[in-house]
């Protein structure tokens, strides 16, 4: 799966960051979290190699990046973007807000990824 920051959507401060991570929980069917809030190489987004965009790109194998064990079927991931200090974020309400107006009440919800197997 790539999880993709299109920085360039809206205004916003995270896209000036040094580095944009991904922060994420995976949800299972046996009613399992894992969760992988760690900065370091392996939730950095390299940036697209182009100058005139600014589009963060993560691509995993989810089990494993999660670690979740054989006979566990993930059936979502939510997820942030941040930079490394975590004082930068942008989530699914920020998307909202930005598309729709309006203002942040209550907590902001992160990227919400269903996964429907078939």
């Amino acid at each position: 799966m790539t999880f993709s920051f299109l920085g360039d959507i809206y205004s916003n401060d995270l896209v000036k960051a040094d580095a944009i991570y991904m922060e994420a929980t995976a949800y299972t069917d046996n009613g399992n979290t894992y969760e992988v809030k760690e900065k370091s190489a392996k939730t950095l987004m390299p940036k697209e190699d182009s100058f005139l965009s600014n589009i963060f790109n993560l691509t995993i194998w989810p089990a494993e990046y999660f670690g979740i064990q054989e006979g566990e079927t993930i059936t979502r991931i939510e997820y942030i973007f941040t930079n490394k200090d975590g004082t930068l974020s942008i989530t699914g309400t920020d998307d909202k807000i930005a598309a729709e107006g309006g203002e942040v009440e209550g907590e902001k919800e992160p990227f919400i990824c269903e996964l429907v197997c078939e």
